[in-house]
């Protein structure tokens, strides 16, 4: 009976030793490689006009760095001179259809305000708090 016993012991400890190891972390970092254009800006409320001049656009460029991380460049085009700002390392994150691009080491995406990407509609939304004043900006590949 002890025999029996320490049969199906082995056994069991055999068949639960062969579990799969946990799914991989799906790789979300394509959804974002490429360059994005601005296509609408809003200030405290208020549509900029900006967006469609010919002279003035507005890029965010997206180069992938590991899984779910992406490195990101904030261009500027006025007239022909390409101005780059604000450069960042991001982490991406999903909840339902929404991605969240966070700042590594942080716990806020760069300036402190929000960089999200929603699938359902294909925009990616920027929106920061600078010197009391809000913006959003709507981009798309």
């Amino acid at each position: 009976m002890k025999q029996l016993t320490l049969l199906l012991l082995v056994v069991l400890f055999t068949i639960s030793g062969c579990k799969k190891d946990d799914e991989p972390t799906p790789d979300y970092t394509s959804t974002f490689v490429g360059t994005w254009k601005a296509t609408a800006v809003v200030q405290d409320g208020q549509t900029v006009s900006l967006i469609g001049d010919p002279e003035f656009a507005l890029y965010l460029k997206f180069k992938a760095t590991g899984v779910n991380k992406v490195s990101a460049m904030l261009k500027t085009v006025i007239l022909t001179d390409t101005l780059d700002s604000e450069s960042a390392e991001l982490n991406i994150t999903k909840s339902g259809d929404t991605f969240n691009l966070i700042e590594v080491g942080t716990t806020s995406s760069p300036q402190n305000g929000y960089l999200r990407y929603t699938s359902s509609n294909g925009e990616l939304k920027f929106g920061s708090v600078e010197n009391g004043k809000t913006s959003e900006f709507t981009f798309k590949k």
